[in-house]
């Protein structure tokens, strides 16, 4: 099994595994097992504010909306690595990417696993740029 299938295998079961929680489920082994050695990559920063438009979510200068860059970006953003042990346990986050003063979205693997691409925008005077990990 390629390690891309593994991370996309990974990703779909810990999202069936964090909707059974939510529901209520209590059997997560089936998830549990599907991320036994994974890696999975994430973005984390403050949810976006719902002020213009739920797609309105660019923040450019000139724009209705252009002041929730900065209420998105005062906590900064980052991209996250977590390792999955033999056993389908998760170990600590970390940081492979720190954007302190902007937004880091988009986060794609590519199809072998061996790259990430994302656009960050480094603060409110920058524009996004696709960037290649």
């Amino acid at each position: 099994m390629s390690s891309a299938f593994k991370i996309l295998t990974g990703l779909c079961a810990a999202c069936a595994c964090f909707a059974g929680a939510l529901r209520g489920a209590e059997d997560a082994s089936a998830a549990q097992d599907a991320l036994k050695n994974c890696e999975v990559v994430f973005v984390a920063r403050s949810q976006y504010p719902r002020d213009h438009h739920n797609t309105a979510t660019i923040f450019q200068r000139g724009e209705i909306n252009e002041g929730s860059f900065k209420r998105v970006a005062a906590s900064g953003s980052a991209l996250y690595r977590v390792k999955f042990d033999a056993a389908g346990r998760v170990g600590e986050p970390q940081k492979i990417l720190d954007c302190r003063n902007g937004i880091v979205r988009d986060l794609e693997v590519s199809f072998d696993a061996k790259k990430l691409l994302f656009a960050m925008r480094e603060s409110f005077d920058d524009s996004y740029k696709i960037c290649e990990m």
